[in-house]
């Protein structure tokens, strides 16, 4: 029994709370007709100093009961003034009544629940925050001053940082964005526009202007979307040029063989004469045609598989041995020496042994074209982890094999070299096509080294001659 007593006196909770309560009820009754009987017997005696005592004892039985329960909303109100101010603080305790110990309680997990969802909602904003920073697309919201109120990151690599609070005039005076812009606060309804900017960086954009209501002022903001699509103009311009160049490249050698078609026509198939003559002209701008469309369609290829790594085990000494012996011919009748120095030690890498033969093979060829008689052609191959700066290679493939082929031809003035691999681009487009060029060998090396994940560095001197090197990444587990 005094185990139960002290239990539920000395507990701290609801049933404490409840036994303090009626305890000091019970007490407060008690002692209420004690006072009234007091009062009688002293009032038929005339007592007006028990009087005072009796009243002071209903006053502090009064007191006893109220204060309590005074003190306990007391605490109860600062602890909601608390959390209306979102601070964490620990419910109070309190012990004077059921119903305010009840209060307390349901104060208490209201808080708790509010907290989660508040939790929550952090959680969503900071995941808002995060998808509207990681978006690639340069995007703004401003007000109906155009003031900048929210951008992303993608809008400070364009426009620079700082922006938050800057008018979009201070950022651009691109007169179609800003006409857009008004157009949409005029009307209302969401606006697409194309527009070109020419600082800080030359870009083409789409752009969608959106607007709404805010629920912070009641004003009209917009989200301004950028869309950057340089890169795709520039490719639909590379492919419009390369369809008028393609197209011209084949009408040459066409036109060729329908004039001497037409010539044999008006003097006779029977003249022997013109046939010896006409014929090997023929099959010369026929090959020509052949060249062509073997390259376009050997590029093309490349191109399909850019993205896919080769995952071929490739030794490059015997890439350049097969393609040395298939120009062997070439090397003889234009009277020229290939000398190969060739590391002893080098290692394999991941590569396509056709393609890596192609695109050594296209730059001897070009050596042997346009190096002239009783030359030298070096061709140096090894190990380096000095690259070029503009190379592309991580600090994890710092090593690459190098392919360096030097020729002593004319040598080519510097201002063709960073055009040399484009498409159809000749130095001097009657030479090349008299000595059988295309136009697309060096086209093709850049591709294919591209899907190596390699690049091709160029170095000339006029007069002296030209050195190409190929550089394909090894990886460093690959090299010892």
């Amino acid at each position: 029994m005094s185990h139960f007593i002290k239990k539920i006196t000395t507990g701290g909770n609801k049933f404490s709370g409840i036994f303090l309560a009626a305890l000091k009820v019970a007490l407060a009754i008690a002692l209420f007709p004690i006072a009234l009987i007091t009062f009688h017997y002293v009032t038929s005696e005339e007592s007006w100093v028990y009087y005072i005592v009796i009243c002071l004892i209903i006053i502090c039985s009064a007191m006893y009961i109220i204060l309590p329960f005074m003190s306990d909303y007391s605490k109860l109100a600062g602890y909601v003034k608390h959390l209306s101010f979102d601070r964490i603080v620990k419910p109070p305790k309190l012990e004077s009544s059921i119903a305010v110990i009840e209060l307390s309680e349901s104060l208490d997990l209201l808080k708790k629940s509010w907290e989660k969802k508040q939790r929550e909602v952090l959680e969503k904003i900071a995941e808002i925050k995060l998808l509207f920073s990681s978006i690639p697309e340069v995007m703004f919201i401003i007000n109906e001053s155009l003031i900048i109120s929210k951008v992303n990151n993608a809008a400070e690599q364009v426009f620079g940082s700082n922006l938050i609070g800057m008018s979009l005039r201070e950022i651009t005076d691109n007169k179609i964005l800003l006409g857009a812009v008004r157009w949409v606060l005029h009307d209302q309804v969401s606006k697409r526009v194309e527009l070109y900017l020419g600082a800080p960086i030359e870009r083409d954009y789409q752009v969608l202007i959106e607007v709404y209501d805010s629920k912070e002022n009641g004003e009209k903001n917009l989200i301004i979307m950028m869309h950057d699509v340089s890169e795709l103009k520039r490719t639909e311009k590379m492919l419009a040029d390369f369809i008028a160049n393609a197209s011209h490249e084949v009408r040459t050698p066409l036109t060729g063989i329908i004039g001497i078609i037409e010539t044999l026509d008006i003097d006779g198939w029977d003249d022997k004469e013109a046939r010896k003559l006409f014929i090997p002209m023929i099959r010369e701008q026929a090959y020509c045609m052949k060249n062509l469309i073997d390259d376009l369609l050997s590029l093309s290829s490349i191109e399909r598989r850019l993205n896919t790594p080769p995952t071929e085990i490739v030794d490059i000494a015997q890439v350049v041995d097969l393609v040395v012996k298939q120009l062997e011919w070439e090397a003889m009748q234009s009277k020229i020496a290939v000398i190969r120095n060739i590391d002893e030690h080098l290692p394999s890498i991941l590569g396509d042994f056709n393609e890596l033969s192609q695109v050594v093979f296209n730059l001897l060829a070009n050596a042997l074209k346009y190096s002239g008689h009783d030359k030298e052609i070096k061709i140096d191959i090894g190990v380096t982890d000095v690259v070029p700066r503009n190379g592309v290679f991580t600090q994890e493939n710092s090593k690459a094999i190098f392919i360096s082929i030097a020729d002593q031809g004319n040598g080519i003035a510097g201002e063709h070299l960073p055009r040399l691999t484009e498409r159809f681009y000749r130095i001097e487009p009657s030479r090349s096509k008299k000595l059988g060029g295309t136009g697309l060998g060096l086209a093709i090396v850049k591709q294919i080294l591209l899907r190596h994940r390699g690049f091709l560095n160029i170095e000339s001197t006029v007069g002296k001659g030209s050195i190409f090197t190929v550089y394909l990444p090894i990886l460093s587990d690959r090299y010892e």
